[in-house]
């Protein structure tokens, strides 16, 4: 019943709210990318919420021989954080329920839950992710706020607004490198920003883990047309296995999109979708269109980590030097 329900509320997300998660692989311990977290952890909250039964089951092989179950209310399942479908899915569940737990003093109901589903986290202009959906959420009941600021600090959260701004958590207190800060602020002056694209979460080349996919955010004051130039750098581009012409996986290659109020606005010339070229160690193109005057996100990638056909030689770590000017 719970994995019927779980996979409805994707669907729920998909067509009466928004769902920004690059879905993929994901399971306990996993420390993911932002956005399939929040829809992994709504889905599998919402069965809770449904069924009224806080025990998540599912079954598998021959004759359903084996299976596992997750607590939803209570679980231990890997690092707390924005990156965790499992504090999201307790967060969410805990701001339902009338139980008394921790951090869990009281309930919010179902009606603000649903009505931030349907309205500012389907039009948020950040991507959808927990910080989005809590601050939905506390516009919608002040009085709740105390409470979901609760829950969110119990599972190490502390990011604030709809960007997570000053969020510390960088999911194992060891400082790992480019977990932080959620997003990196970009002018589109023709400012530099260097920022590196890291698999260090991701042994298996899933490309949906925390740290591969880079968020950045600019806000667009002059409408025009904008030139998008990032280059692999220097130290990055050094220690690539040696280039194999007949081979491009040896090969950097940043991809970028970016989005407006949710909607991509990559554009398609000459039958490509520019951002998204396999040109090596470079992603460089100017926008046909105007684009308009508003709050932009970006993710940026290194599209080696998300190639199946990559392998370890590959450098885990990839940092691009991102430049955005207005098109001469």
């Amino acid at each position: 019943d719970h994995v019927i329900v779980h996979e409805w509320g994707h669907y729920f997300e998909d067509v009466f709210s928004r769902s920004d998660s690059i879905g993929g692989a994901h399971g306990t311990g996993d420390r993911l990318d932002m956005r399939l977290a929040f829809g992994e952890g709504w889905a599998t909250a919402l069965s809770g919420i449904a069924l009224d039964n806080d025990t998540y089951c599912d079954t598998r092989a021959m004759r359903q021989a084996s299976g596992f179950r997750i607590g939803i209310e209570n679980n231990s399942y890997g690092p707390d954080g924005w990156f965790s479908e499992f504090s999201i899915l307790q967060i969410i569940y805990d701001l339902w329920d009338q139980d008394i737990d921790g951090a869990d003093t009281g309930s919010i109901g179902f009606a603000p839950i649903y009505e931030a589903m349907t309205g500012a986290q389907k039009k948020t202009p950040a991507h959808t992710s927990i910080f989005s959906f809590a601050d939905a959420v506390k516009a919608l009941t002040p009085a709740g706020a105390p409470l979901v600021d609760a829950l969110l600090a119990a599972e190490g959260i502390n990011g604030t607004g709809i960007y997570g701004d000053g969020e510390t958590n960088d999911s194992t207190n060891g400082s790992p490198d480019d977990v932080l800060p959620v997003y990196t602020d970009i002018t589109p002056n023709g400012m530099n920003v260097n920022i590196c694209s890291n698999r260090q979460f991701d042994g298996d080349f899933s490309g949906n883990k925390l740290s591969e996919y880079r968020f950045l955010r600019m806000t667009i004051t002059i409408p025009s047309r904008y030139e998008f130039s990032i280059l692999t750098d220097d130290a990055t581009v050094a220690q690539l296995p040696p280039d194999d012409l007949s081979d491009e996986h040896d090969q950097s290659d940043p991809d970028i999109r970016f989005y407006l109020d949710g909607a991509i606005q990559n554009r398609v010339v000459e039958g490509a979708p520019q951002g998204l070229s396999g040109e090596a160690n470079r992603e460089y193109f100017v926008t046909p269109n105007v684009l308009a005057a508003g709050d932009y996100v970006m993710d940026l990638v290194e599209f080696r980590h998300t190639d199946p056909d990559s392998d370890a030689s590959f450098p885990s770590r990839s940092c691009f030097d991102v430049m955005i000017n207005p098109a001469p």
